[in-house]
């Protein structure tokens, strides 16, 4: 019994003993995890107050690099600065990399992320999210989506924390107000819901109202919405422009949310003491004065120092209210003006763009975007803002862009010194020479915001912590949280055009958005309905557009693309003829028509509106956009339409050499009643890398001998096809045997009794001077040899291989003209290359020399290299065209008029 006790005990004994063993040796592993926690806390408690102090000190580091290199006193964690300067991007990147190791630190164990919230603060956090976007963007640029990783984390967990949360507002309950329903289309996630001026449902007008007019209607249908929703406390609201929340009952203040104080925006919004105060602050404006009404009606002194000039009203945007005064129209304007009402007037700057950006402004952070050029007309004597396009900023010189961006940061941080926060929108005006003034800054979302706000919803979408649209980094700047890598080195790749009741009929605002809507242009029409009734110049709808809409001329004027806008029915023959080149048709119900040179049609056109009988028009159809245009050729009906007008009837040209094989076809061409003859395919210059930016002809792969040509020759002629003269020319060939084939086939047509009573032309480079007369023997009568751009330096840019210098071109004009005499030499100038002065001297110069000036209207050819030009409005066309043959008419010699001489040939010429 005693030994059955005792070996239990042993048993129980040796169970024991190696739990407290194992306990016993546990006691210090503990006791080591424990000092080991204590070491890991208070070490991360000391790297923390290392970063913390750091991360206040980095602002006041970076200012001194800033100030040192780029005088700037304060830094403000602005994007493209933070990359611009190398300097400044080390200290960062140094910063950023000791944080990632302490961030590593953070998330190794679960444990310290507890420590680390706790240590946390608000203060920490907007400084630390500031380099969000420096970091998404680094990521971009070196294609390396796992840069800063640990920084990212520990910003996405931070940002969830019930710390951090609480000084963030709610995004779940706030409704928008503002101008249209579609300006939030990209941001459905942000906004509960909407209350616009233009929606598909809230207000129904009498008359659809211009918004830039007080709008009696919109108020109290705001102010009855407010306290009908009363009862529910939780919703509060963002307003398009902060005047609209300042005009509501001030009782109802504590619902809005990202307003600055009132007096500031009245300040802003006061042109007069706006212009002052930018003045003062050294950025440039242009110089103004101001004046009650009545003393601009009185004071006849004034129009003595204006030639033309800008009136404003001191207060108003979208263009009401500014005027461009010109002698013809001044007393019509000065009978608008309120007597007791301050203007601003200024000198107006021919040749101008106009240019927008967005400034987001936080306390220690400024986000600037892209610029946008305003797309600006003139109606009714008023300059009214009717689009932006991001694209056609591309074009202005780098000077420029460098002077706009360096402003809008000097006003934001101007406007922060102030306390201004949120969005604002910069308005500035380049003038012909380069120089940048600010023009207005307006305190609130622009008409360009929807398309800063899709750019931002696509390519933010993946980044879970950004702004997705412009409205939530306005919130985040009044909460000093903007997370966003959108910088003004950014590429936006929209454009927008406004269309606004201009007194045109209905049918047309019909029939546009049919066209575009067909063609899958986003067209947003915000309660549109046509059957109602309108104010002038109210809004019909917006076009949102993933190209140019305009382009900087050569003599720095915006250039709108005409079937972009509507404008009213061609007034003549010459305005109808230079809008179907420009602006090309629309082909419906068309089968075997020829395809034109330079993406176009042939047409002939009978109008009894505008007095013509068979005009040949050459028509664009496959560039400027003609897709959008308003002219549709209808082949049920052979007749030509605008829009819903009725012109005239047509016929197109058909392909008469269908039958013939490619190299044929290739060999001889037929438009209107001319034979043209080409003897190479292509153009050996582009062989060399030296042919025209401006040409879409193919290099060169084939030269056609004599017999080739002479065999198609004699096959045409089987065909009987009626032609009353022949061209021999097309593509290039810089072989010197080259003149003798032509000579070849000259004599050929003048000796076969078919094509012996055609007039012949030539059309090439220039041939050498003792061929002349060997090529007029041979039976030539006209020759046509192009200078095509009249300024040196962008020939020599645009046409490297054929371009000889002027001086030369004249020297060898005369010698062609002492052999076939005035009259029968003729040269072609591009208009849309030039500036307007130089294409008529041009013009003058060619008639004086006795040369036939012949006037072609630029076309942007699919496949040609020419980059950064846009074609010329119908408007500039037949300015030029008028312009020119004023200037022929009064030289002295005897070339009176522009060419070329046969009418029918000039269907692609500015000629009626």
């Amino acid at each position: 019994m005693l030994f059955t006790v005792l070996n239990a005990e042993v048993q129980a004994i040796t169970v024991i003993t190696p739990i407290i063993a194992f306990f016993g040796g546990m006691v210090p592993f503990i006791v080591y995890l424990f000092a080991e926690a204590k070491e890991n806390k208070l070490h991360l408690i000391e790297k923390f107050n290392d970063i913390y102090t750091k991360t206040f000190a980095l602002r006041k580091k970076l200012s001194d690099i800033c100030g040192r290199q780029y005088s700037i006193k304060q830094f403000y964690y602005e994007t493209d600065l933070m990359f611009d300067c190398i300097d400044v991007k080390d200290c960062i990147l140094d910063y950023l990399n000791e944080m990632e190791d302490l961030f590593y630190y953070v998330l190794r164990f679960r444990g310290l992320n507890k420590i680390f919230k706790k240590l946390m603060s608000y203060a920490l956090y907007s400084r630390l999210i500031m380099f969000y976007g420096f970091i998404l963007k680094l990521r971009k640029k070196n294609n390396d989506p796992t840069m800063f990783s640990n920084y990212v984390n520990v910003l996405t967990k931070i940002e969830k924390s019930k710390k951090i949360k609480m000084y963030l507002p709610s995004i779940e309950d706030i409704y928008y107000i503002g101008i249209r329903e579609s300006d939030i289309y990209y941001n459905d996630s942000f906004f509960k819901g909407s209350y616009a001026m233009f929606a598909k449902e809230n207000i129904n007008y009498i008359i659809r109202p211009n918004q830039n007019k007080p709008c009696h209607e919109f108020f109290p249908y705001l102010e009855n919405l407010f306290h009908k929703n009363a009862i529910n406390g939780t919703y509060r609201y963002m307003f398009y422009n902060a005047n609209t929340a300042y005009g509501l009952s001030p009782s109802l203040q504590d619902k809005f949310v990202c307003l600055n104080e009132n007096a500031l925006i009245a300040s802003l919004n006061d042109k007069d003491i706006c212009k002052t105060w930018l003045r003062n602050n050294n950025i440039p404006i242009i110089d103004f004065e101001t004046k009650l009404g009545r003393e601009i009606i009185e004071d006849k002194t004034i129009w003595d120092h204006y030639k033309t000039c800008v009136l404003q009203s001191n207060n108003g945007g979208g263009g009401i209210g500014t005027f461009v005064i010109t002698k013809q129209n001044r007393n019509e304007i000065l009978a608008t003006l309120n007597p007791i009402k301050k203007y601003l007037l200024s000198s107006y700057i021919d040749n101008n763009i106009s240019v927008n950006t967005h400034i987001f402004i936080s306390d220690k952070q400024t986000v600037l975007s892209p610029a946008s050029v305003q797309i600006i007309e003139l109606h009714g004597n008023q300059l009214c803002y009717r689009g932006a396009d991001y694209f056609a900023f591309n074009a202005v010189a780098t000077a420029s862009k460098n002077a706009i961006k360096n402003y809008s940061l000097q006003i934001a941080n101007l406007l922060r010194a102030r306390g201004y926060r949120g969005v604002a929108g910069l308005d500035f005006l380049i003038d012909n020479t380069g120089n940048v003034y600010c023009t207005e800054i307006n305190p609130r979302m622009q008409a360009s915001s929807v398309l800063l706000d899709k750019f931002l919803s696509q390519t933010e979408k993946d980044n879970k912590l950004s702004a997705h649209s412009v409205y939530e980094l306005n919130l985040q700047a009044f909460n000093n949280n903007m997370k966003t890598m959108l910088s003004f080195e950014d590429t936006i790749p929209y454009s927008c055009y406004y269309y606004y009741n201009d007194g045109l009929p209905v049918s047309y605002f019909e029939n546009k958005i049919e066209r575009l809507q067909s063609l899958g242009i986003t067209v947003d029409t915000d309660g549109l309905d046509f059957n109602g009734n309108f104010d002038a110049d109210s809004y019909m709808f917006r076009a949102t557009f993933p190209h140019a809409l305009c382009g900087i001329s050569p003599d720095h004027t915006l250039w709108i693309n005409d079937n972009i806008r509507i404008v009213p029915l061609p007034q003549d023959a010459l305005q109808l003829k230079i809008a179907l080149m420009n602006q090309g048709v629309i082909l419906q119900g068309q089968e075997g028509v020829k395809k034109g040179v330079y993406e176009s049609v042939d047409i002939s056109l009978s109008s009894n509106r505008y007095g013509i009988n068979n005009l040949d028009i050459n028509c664009a159809v496959g560039i400027h956009y003609a897709q959008y245009s308003p002219f549709v050729l209808h082949g049920e009906n052979s007749t030509l339409y605008y829009y819903t007008d009725a012109l005239g009837e047509f016929t197109v040209e058909k392909d008469a050499l269908a039958e013939f094989t490619e190299d044929e076809r290739k060999i001889l061409y037929i438009a209107t009643d001319r034979l043209r003859i080409k003897n190479i395919c292509g153009c050996e210059f582009k062989n060399r890398g030296s042919g025209c930016n401006f040409c879409n002809v193919p290099s060169s792969d084939r030269r056609y001998t004599p017999t080739e040509i002479i065999n198609a020759l004699h096959k045409l002629k089987q065909k009987n096809i009626p032609i009353r003269h022949i061209l021999i020319g097309g593509g290039t060939c810089l072989n010197a045997d080259i003149w003798n084939d032509i000579i070849t086939i000259a004599t050929f047509l003048q000796n076969d009794a078919y094509y012996k009573a055609k007039p012949i032309s030539l059309m090439s480079i220039f041939p050498p001077i003792e061929l002349l007369q060997p090529l007029k023997d041979a039976g030539i009568s006209e020759v046509a040899f192009n200078l095509e751009i009249a300024d040196t330096q962008l020939a020599q840019t645009y046409m490297r291989g054929k371009y000889v210098g002027k001086s030369r071109f004249y020297e060898n004009m005369q010698r062609a003209i002492e052999v076939f005499g005035v009259g029968n030499v003729r040269s072609a100038l591009l208009v849309g290359v030039d500036t307007f002065e130089e294409t008529v001297h041009a013009a003058k110069e060619m008639a004086n020399a006795g040369i036939l000036p012949c006037l072609s209207a630029l076309r942007i050819l699919p496949n040609a290299r020419l980059k950064g030009v846009f074609p010329p409005t119908n408007d500039y066309l037949r300015n030029v065209y008028e312009a020119c043959v004023r200037a022929v008419h009064a030289t002295s010699g005897s070339v009176k008029q522009l060419g070329p001489p046969c009418k029918r040939c000039g269907n692609n010429m500015l000629i009626l």
